[in-house]
Order: structure tokens, then sequence, then C-alpha cells
């Protein structure tokens, strides 16, 4: 999985958290670790936590932040997830709600989808 170096700064108060990052295609959400919105002061500000369903693990009711997520030096307004106390995870994992601005800023916009098809195998 590609890393990248992360900062994130709450929108509804507290101090900003920099860490490395994994991107993760495989989560839906970004998550940070259990205990870093509390260490860091966040508040969280959009109501009732959100269900979520980690691949390899349960389904629980996560903590949402809204943040500012500054990566390769571009800023994104996105809602985190803190993982629960049972999960391992013990840096950012960026998912599929900031993979696809990561892929524009990257590569640029894209019109088409573009398909490759290794030597030999079946079109």
């Amino acid at each position: 999985m590609p890393v990248l170096n992360v900062l994130m700064t709450p929108r509804g108060g507290g101090g900003p958290y920099q860490s490395a990052a994994l991107v993760d295609s495989g989560a839906g959400v970004t998550f940070v670790p259990n205990g870093v919105p509390e260490r860091h002061g966040w508040t969280s500000g959009q109501g009732a936590p959100s269900l979520v369903n980690p691949v390899g693990g349960g389904s629980f009711l996560a903590d949402v932040f809204p943040v500012t997520l500054n990566v390769l030096g571009d800023n994104y307004s996105i809602m985190v997830h803190e993982m629960n106390e049972e999960s391992a995870l013990r840096c950012v994992l960026l998912g599929h709600d900031i993979l696809r601005e990561l892929e524009v800023l990257l590569h640029g916009p894209r019109g088409e989808l573009e398909i490759e098809v290794p030597h030999g195998a079946p079109a």
C-alpha cells in the first residue's frame, strides 16, 4: 500500500495531527487511530456516530470528525472516522472518500476508464 504524509486540522476545534497515512482501496472512509481525537482535543461536530463496516472486522459506531486534510500540498474538507478500541490500526487509513481526489491530483481528471489487459490474456 502507498504511504503518504498527511496533516489533519480539525474544523470543530482542537489541534492538528500529522501522520503517515496508508492509501487503502478497501476502506470506504478515512480512519484515524483510536484516541487521536481525544489526545488532540478534537470535537465531533456532525451529530450521531456513523456505522462503519471495516474489512476484516466487525461493524461498529465510529465517532466522526470534520477536518481539513492536507496531502501532497493540497487541502480537502472531509469527515474522518475514529477506529474502535479493539483496532490494531496505528496510522491513518485514507479511504475511497479521498482516493478519487488524490487520483485527480496525481493523474489529472479522466473522462474515460482505462483498463490494462496483460499480454496473452483474453480481452
